[in-house]
């Protein structure tokens, strides 16, 4: 059924309510991620915590995202060494993206030091905000990490 619905699209595909002609599913008598499709033209709406078998969202070509594609999708550095336990994807899912953190911080730290925010922005924060730059190129602004690499697995969440 996956591959019947259009990227972007999710089970309202199947309603009566969008033109479905034998419809499978009320209208929204699921939850909206319910087969929700990603479409490589539309920023990703959120990434979830939990990987249930039939919610979203799932990659245009009708497959579950991989670990990696779920921490892109949150703008995180590849730096980060992730497994494919379900304590990284809860991780990934629970994750503010580091680069809203960043805006956010920058904000707040401007106002307690009550000055205006126009200043020069870190190097990744400045290429988020450029419209121009694809999401390879903002992730390549990201600084080294500090620390060695270390693999993030369910012990280390654990510990």
């Amino acid at each position: 059924m996956l591959s019947e619905v259009p990227p972007g699209k999710n089970y309202l595909h199947f309603t009566e309510e969008h033109g479905a002609p034998e419809p499978r599913f009320r209208y929204r008598g699921r939850y909206w991620s319910f087969l929700y499709k990603l479409s490589p033209d539309v920023p990703a709406p959120t990434v979830p915590a939990q990987r249930i078998t039939y919610n979203g969202p799932f990659h245009w070509d009708s497959r579950h995202l991989r670990i990696r594609e779920l921490a892109r999708l949150q703008m995180l550095p590849d730096w980060l060494l992730l497994d494919a336990s379900s304590a990284s994807r809860r991780f990934i899912g629970n994750a503010v993206p580091p680069i809203l953190g960043a805006a956010v911080l920058e904000r707040v730290v401007s106002h307690l030091e009550g000055r205006r925010p126009e200043y020069e922005r870190h190097a990744a924060l400045a290429a988020a905000w450029d419209p121009k730059l694809t999401c390879r190129e903002v992730l390549d602004a990201y600084p080294p990490p500090l620390l060695p690499r270390m693999p993030l697995s369910r012990s280390a969440l654990a510990g």
